[in-house]
């Protein structure tokens, strides 16, 4: 069993469609992008898709950490655990090891997730800099 993987295509096309409705069939007037920011950061709050799915990968990294059940140990057992501890490059090396469908795609989530997370904090670093050299 592993998780959902809907072919890029039909995930491209759902968000079409989204787009068409909203838009009642004309042409867009704001850009996708704006659209799904947050309310708050002037968008609409359209979902992502693409980032929705990771999003359910990922929440199992929350769920292994915070539960306790004999189910936690299978995860526990390959290693997946230790990754907090040793990183980005652990992960890489974990998921050679992995064979189960289920926890590769959760390792896969995450490490997109801490590589984007790592590019977004060194993004505020610099920009931290220039607003602090002006």
């Amino acid at each position: 069993m592993s998780l959902p993987n809907p072919p890029i295509p039909l995930i491209k096309e759902i968000e079409q469609l989204f787009l068409q409705y909203l838009w009642n069939y004309k042409p867009a007037k704001i850009a996708k992008k704006t659209i799904m920011r947050p309310l708050e950061e002037g968008g609409m709050g359209m979902c992502n898709i693409f980032n929705q799915i990771e999003s359910y990968k990922v929440s199992w990294i929350k769920r292994i950490l915070q539960t306790e059940g004999k189910w936690t140990k299978v995860p526990e057992n390959i290693g997946i655990l230790n990754f907090q501890h040793f990183g980005e490059a652990y992960i890489s090396e974990t998921m050679k090891c992995v064979k189960n469908p289920f926890w590769l795609d959760v390792l896969k989530a995450y490490e997109k997730f801490t590589k984007n997370i790592q590019e977004s904090e060194v993004q505020q670093i610099k920009d931290n800099i220039e607003e602090n050299h002006r």
